[in-house]
């Protein structure tokens, strides 16, 4: 299509056409989500069907205990068995357990003397016999096992009686002994295997007279193998939980792991199950356990990016106070709707498709350029005006204001230059205009003046001049922007800039003294570069005083200036030109020293009176970091500063001592070669009685 520019009325139309067509979508999804609700209404009934059969077939599993409890009852009561029999009954127990694989074990406990004689399936599905009985004060413990290998971990045994088995203390025989009838017990832990599970007994009575209970194991462990084989659909679980919401029995696979009930068989194979029971838990918070088992509880919830429909049916009767669970993916039911609604969705979308291709094209034209410009808006809003992307489009109105912008921001550009950036990013921020005005605050101000800059401009050319002294403002401004400075003004070839406004700064006055030093670092990077290009070297001097000033736009409605002023601006100006006298590079007031001295290394150079002062203020030399102040420096420093004490105590020939001393450590140390003169002058011609040690300054 060229440069051919289109009007937005265009574009607006194919953008309505691609609504219409994303309508047609959009009752597309309402019918699957219409046909997802049926789904989920016909498979709750569905759900409920399982649990229901689930059920049954749990109770026909379990109630090969009861019919087999039946029949020695009732083989006791016609005396076709007789229970004092050993051999008799052991043989008819086993015969029961071959006969029911789903019993572990089955035993008889007597009353009168506490015999107990048990049959046992083993893991390895052999039978074992285990006859216990008191002789002589002991218990005995007899085993038989038909697989040998049992006889290490089940050997027989003679015990003390107190602390044995005894079988009508266990809660098989006690309850049913108690109650006097067929009962099942709630879950324990076997004593041979130490694995969850219970037991039916029986209370055995000869004329109203107990003779003892018969006991019928079901595993928990064999109980989960049982769901392991139930499908449930392809991948769904059923699980029985008590009222504590303990996992009972989960489906296993013959030889997989069991996890004792006391485990909750919180583990992740089962994690489907123990997500659901959280859900459920959820779902009926605040009911009481009799209201949840009086009707099915269905939902649906969604685990790791699976949407699971799960259902939880009761128990029937008080027999056992379980729940069974079931959770199954609601893929399995809705993949028929899914593939059906993929086959129209296919089939649509090839028609769609085409309506929509010349849309496309129409919507691109619009969105990229447009979606170009907002980025380009919010940099400049940031108050970030770098180069940016060159936009074009094809539509005439976009393109203009393109075009506009572009033009906008180039004026931007230039008018940063003029303002401080951050300045105009807070008043941006804000959303308020410049207006004049101004409050006091405590800042850091700091002055730079480029030593012997006259004679130096003098030996250049205007153009090289302006060149070298671009380089050396540009290098210096970066260190103090670096450190959020914000520079006030170039007067010439000096600098000034100030810390904590706009944006408030917690350490103005460290930041402001590390710019300090790492201008002065860069500088003598700058210097060997202009020793190899034959250019003359810039030296600077730097002075820095923190305190409070009124900060804020000075000047008129029409043109201002974000600057500070005040006393404290004007001693960092004097302080700045105390460098030439002392022949130092950076020089600090006392309050900036004490907002510093824990983290910065420097020496107190005197007490002076500037210009247009009458109290004396402290000054120090910023000489590095404090963990850069090696012991040269330090011992330095102290021998300057002890004859500095000793010149305060008009100690004069003591402190020329120190003064020479320091003098010796560095050579160019200007300080102290002055006070030396200053402490031979005073010798001769003595201060008077009243002398503080102000030195006072004549000029600036």
């Amino acid at each position: 299509m060229g440069n051919k520019k289109f009007s937005v009325r265009v574009s607006l139309v194919t953008l309505a056409i691609s609504v219409i067509l994303l309508s047609g979508g959009f009752i597309s999804l309402i019918s699957y989500y219409g046909s997802k609700m049926s789904i989920h209404f016909l498979v709750e009934g569905l759900m409920e069907n399982i649990c229901i059969h689930t059920i049954d077939k749990t109770f026909s599993y379990m109630q090969t205990a009861p019919i087999s409890a039946e029949i020695t009852e009732f083989m006791f009561a016609e005396k076709l068995l007789d229970l004092e029999k050993k051999d008799v009954l052991s043989r008819f127990f086993k015969s029961i357990i071959e006969a029911n694989p789903q019993i572990v074990s089955i035993y008889y406990g007597n009353e009168k003397d506490a015999r107990f004689l048990m049959q046992r399936k083993m893991e390895d599905e052999s039978i074992s016999e285990k006859y216990m009985y008191t002789a002589k004060d002991k218990v005995v413990t007899e085993w038989k096992h038909s697989n040998p290998a049992h006889e290490k971990d089940f050997p027989d045994t003679e015990e003390e009686s107190p602390g044995s088995y005894e079988p009508r203390k266990r809660p098989w025989y006690a309850d049913a002994q108690k109650k006097g009838e067929h009962i099942w017990t709630d879950i324990y832990l076997f004593e041979t295997d130490r694995l969850p599970g219970l037991t039916y007994s029986t209370p055995i009575f000869y004329k109203e007279t107990l003779k003892g209970v018969i006991g019928i194991d079901i595993s928990i462990k064999d109980l989960s193998y049982f769901l392991g084989e139930q499908k449930i659909g392809k991948s769904g679980k059923a699980f029985f939980i008590n009222k504590q919401y303990q996992i009972v029995a989960h489906p296993l696979l013959k030889g997989e792991k069991f996890h004792a009930i006391d485990e909750t068989a919180m583990d992740e194979e089962d994690h489907e199950i123990v997500n659901s029971i959280h859900a459920f838990r959820d779902k009926v918070k605040g009911q009481s356990w009799v209201d949840i088992k009086k009707q099915p509880v269905f939902f649906v919830h969604e685990h790791e990016g699976e949407t699971l429909m799960n259902m939880y049916c009761p128990f029937p009767g008080d027999k056992f106070d379980w729940v069974i669970g079931i959770v199954v993916p609601e893929d399995e039911f809705m993949y028929l709707i899914k593939r059906n609604n993929k086959l129209i969705w296919g089939s649509s979308a090839v028609l769609i498709l085409m309506a929509v291709f010349v849309g496309l094209i129409f919507a691109r034209r619009i969105s990229k350029p447009l979606s170009l410009l907002e980025k380009e808006m919010d940099e400049v809003k940031a108050f970030r005006l770098i180069s940016g992307t060159d936009i074009r489009s094809s539509l005439l109105e976009v393109d203009n204001m393109a075009k506009s912008f572009q033009g906008m921001k180039h004026g931007l550009q230039s008018f940063q230059k003029y303002v401080p950036a951050d300045l105009v990013r807070e008043l941006i921020s804000i959303g308020k205009e410049a207006i004049p005005g101004g409050e006091k605050k405590e800042l850091t101000i700091y002055f730079s003046d480029i030593a012997n800059f006259t004679s130096i401009s003098e030996s250049l050319s205007p153009e090289d001049l302006v060149d070298l002294l671009s380089e050396y403002l540009d290098s210096s401004s970066q260190r103090i922007t670096d450190q959020h400075g914000t520079i006030d003004k170039y007067i010439g070839d000096s600098i000034m800039a100030f810390w904590g406004a706009p944006i408030p700064l917690e350490n103005h006055a460290i930041n402001a003294c590390l710019a300090a030093l790492n201008v002065k670092r860069n500088l003598k990077v700058l210097e060997t570069k202009w020793q190899g290009q034959g250019k003359p070297i810039l030296k600077d001097r730097i002075g820095i005083n923190t305190g409070e000033v009124i900060v804020g736009n000075i000047g008129s409605n029409s043109r201002m200036n974000y600057t500070v002023i005040g006393d404290s601006v004007n001693l960092a100006s004097r302080i700045e030109g105390l460098n030439k006298y002392y022949g130092t590079e950076i020089l600090i007031s006392e309050s900036t020293y004490q907002k510093v001295k824990d983290d910065l290394f420097a020496r107190k150079i005197d007490i002076v009176s500037v210009k247009g002062k009458q109290q004396g203020t402290c000054i120090y030399e910023l000489i590095s970091e404090k963990d850069k102040a090696d012991a040269f420096l330090k011992a330095w420093v102290a021998s300057y500063e002890d004859g500095l004490n000793f010149y305060l105590e008009k100690k004069w020939e003591k402190a020329i001592a120190s003064f020479e001393k320091a003098i010796q450590s560095n050579r160019l140390d200007a300080a102290s070669i002055a006070f030396i003169k200053r402490c031979q002058l005073y010798k001769e011609n003595p201060p008077p009685t009243d002398w503080d040690g102000v030195f006072k300054m004549v000029s600036k």
